[in-house]
């Protein structure tokens, strides 16, 4: 991968100046505990080590908004063709620019212009109304910071197993803490929910045969011929599985009126990565627009001989 050579103020030089203009973005991994601050000249090497799916934000030297996602790398943030840029100066204009003064929504779909500032006790009115796969944040009375998506509402941002709070006052603990001062970086968190079947339902690891067949259902809002074939895989535990790229087909196997995917995978790989009696396995990808992310699971059973026990 060619690395980005674009250069970065240090957010930490930019306090004096940008305290009250950063908007508040979070990598919402547990794992990272919300306190990873990005204060090098370069946050690619950062960024490139995320999960698939996750959204860097970063600023460049113009005051130019940039995002990076593990895709298409580093970005300008534009809204209608404009380019996104960091509010800096008292006499602020709003639209195609991200401001903290007031409550502003991050949204994983660019769509929705980041010009939607919520200022009233309660925002779900406003958030619901986005597309699915949406992300939200807000922030409620007792400064508690609130996550929306389209697939489980709103919900207080945590940290394992500690509220996330808004940073208020000068002396701020920051563990825990969504702070403005500095460039986050916010992982989407609405996936869409897929119905997957896994065939066979059993699988007996004295098998030679070459496939595992799996039929992906997508919600009625979403079309299964969006699915990006070269992005789906099956996760059995800490193993990813990649998909044979060929056979797939749109069909409707199960005859329910609803079209699935048929995608297979190698069955040897498959056998090799199972040790139990039963297992869970979940099936991923992202459609071809590459910000709609799916996820579904089904569980096989494993034999070792010609029946099962």
């Amino acid at each position: 991968m060619k690395k980005d050579r674009r250069r970065f103020r240090n957010p930490v030089l930019m306090v004096g100046i940008l305290f009250s203009f950063f908007v508040p973005l979070v990598s919402f991994a547990s794992q990272d505990c919300m306190t990873n601050y990005f204060e090098q000249p370069s946050y690619s090497g950062d960024c490139t080590e995320r999960p698939p799916g996750s959204v860097c934000i970063g600023y460049s030297d113009n005051y130019t908004w940039l995002i990076y996602d593990s895709i298409t790398g580093w970005r300008e943030a534009t809204c209608d063709g404009n380019i996104v840029q960091v509010a800096v100066g008292i006499n602020r204009e709003y639209h195609h620019i991200l401001d903290s003064n007031s409550i502003a929504a991050y949204y994983v779909d660019e769509a929705a212009c980041m010009t939607n500032y919520f200022e009233q006790p309660s925002y779900s009115g406003d958030c619901s109304e986005r597309p699915p796969g949406s992300v939200c944040i807000g922030y409620s009375d007792n400064y508690t910071w609130l996550i929306y998506d389209s697939i489980t509402g709103w919900r207080e941002a945590t940290c394992d197993g500690n509220k996330v709070q808004v940073a208020v006052g000068i002396n701020r603990e920051y563990h825990h803490i969504l702070d403005s001062n500095f460039v986050r970086a916010i992982e989407p968190l609405s996936v869409i929910s897929a119905i997957i079947d896994v065939h066979p339902d059993t699988i007996n690891l004295k098998s030679k045969g070459r496939y595992i067949t799996c039929y992906i259902e997508l919600p009625a809002s979403y079309d299964v011929n969006d699915i990006d074939t070269n992005t789906i895989f099956l996760n059995i535990e800490d193993i990813s599985i990649p998909v044979e790229l060929r056979p797939s087909e749109v069909g409707d196997y199960n005859n329910n009126g609803v079209l699935d995917l048929m995608v297979k995978f190698d069955r040897q790989i498959v056998q090799d990565s199972v040790t139990t009696d039963s297992v869970e396995m979940v099936v991923s990808g992202f459609l071809i627009n590459q910000e709609d992310s799916f996820e579904g699971t089904d569980i096989v059973l494993i034999v070792d001989h010609c029946c099962p026990k």
